[in-house]
């Protein structure tokens, strides 16, 4: 014959074999990635309803504090009326309502015990 030897069935199997393999391989690589890109899906959806219901927490939240503002009349942080300049019943403390009275009086709440302005030697205040 032509010189040529004929093919080993030998190769045609391990060929086959291989080709066996790396299909399952692929397939098995392809599973995988199917399965992560759900996980991710699964992931994405979870962070959306929990944004949702943040979101709907926050507006929740902002609701009931203005309403407790309008409750409250509106009070700054020192107890007085942004409106009136009045102080609260409730939500103005002691030293508020004390400071808001002498103001009304024509006094000014601090005195000086170094000039005996106010109060003369001896006065006592908390505040020096």
């Amino acid at each position: 014959m032509c010189g040529r030897k004929k093919r080993d069935p030998r190769i045609d199997e391990e060929q086959e074999k291989a080709r066996q393999s790396a299909e399952a391989a692929k397939s098995a690589a392809l599973a995988e990635q199917e399965k992560k890109r759900e996980e991710l899906l699964a992931q994405e959806k979870e962070a959306a309803a929990t944004a949702a219901a943040t979101a709907e927490a926050d507006a929740a939240k902002a609701a009931r504090q203005s309403e407790l503002e309008v409750q409250a009349g509106e009070l700054n942080n020192t107890g007085t009326s942004k409106k009136t300049g009045r102080t609260g019943g409730l939500f103005a403390s002691k030293a508020a309502r004390r400071r808001s009275r002498s103001a009304r009086s024509g006094r000014r709440g601090r005195r000086s015990l170094l000039t005996s302005s106010g109060g003369g030697v001896g006065y006592f205040s908390r505040f020096s």
